[in-house]
């Protein structure tokens, strides 16, 4: 009884302090809300296909990574961008024996078992600068024990290597290289023939080095036969 009525007196002084009412009425939900929190992602189909990024995600707890990639699909919806999926990857095993006994019990072993779950997620027809505030939004807000791996591809309009800038050390060795080239197919395809040899018995080799021996090899014996 004397609980009840210090209880009374401490909702009455905390009314009278905050001037409102502690006792929030219950509100009705909609069950529109409920199935966006609880139901199944929203996904906007692509319109073209093209692949901008894939997002991989690794992680040891299976339940962690699921609810992760949910909350990265509606991250995709929020922001109009079209997401796959949930692509399942194989998963990876790697096991340990050890000896329960460091004496004769060599029988009684134990394993032990690690298992890395992989999911895979594709964004497509999206622009550059979107796709970075929904990387950055997802790298922010990643939980602990998922790991991320993000690739971009970029595309670029036709000729676009034309405008590209190329040191002038690399252009005079491509020029020098072509030079010492020559024109005939036949001594092309008996010096590509010397190089991979010669990489097949030394895989570390320098293959410029190895092109330079193979031309002086192959262009002196073609001169000769000439004269």
């Amino acid at each position: 009884m004397l609980k009840s009525r210090i209880g009374f007196q401490a909702a009455s002084f905390l009314i009278k302090a905050l001037g409102e009412k502690l006792f929030i009425e219950e509100e009705t939900v909609p069950i529109e809300s409920i199935d966006e929190v609880y139901g199944t992602p929203k996904r906007l189909e692509s319109t073209h296909g093209i692949t901008v990024c894939q997002l991989q995600l690794r992680s040891y707890s299976l339940h962690r990574l699921d609810f992760y990639v949910e909350f990265i699909q509606r991250a995709a919806y929020a922001m109009n961008i079209p997401c796959s999926g949930n692509i399942p990857l194989p998963v990876h095993k790697k096991r340990w024996v050890v000896l329960k006994s460091p004496f004769v019990h060599k029988s009684a072993m134990e394993v032990f078992e690690r298992r890395t779950h992989k999911r895979l997620i594709q964004i497509r027809d999206t622009n550059i600068e979107t796709l970075e505030k929904w990387i950055k939004y997802v790298e922010d807000n990643v939980p602990g024990g998922i790991g991320l791996k993000c690739k971009v591809f970029e595309y670029e309009k036709v000729g676009f290597g034309s405008t590209m800038k190329i040191d002038q050390i690399e252009t005079k060795k491509v020029q020098e290289m072509a030079a010492s080239l020559p024109a005939n197919k036949e001594d092309i395809k008996k010096i590509a023939d010397i190089v991979v040899e010669a990489l097949s018995k030394n895989p570390k080799a320098n293959i410029q080095e190895l092109t330079k021996q193979a031309i002086s090899s192959v262009i002196p014996k073609k001169k000769a036969l000439e004269k």
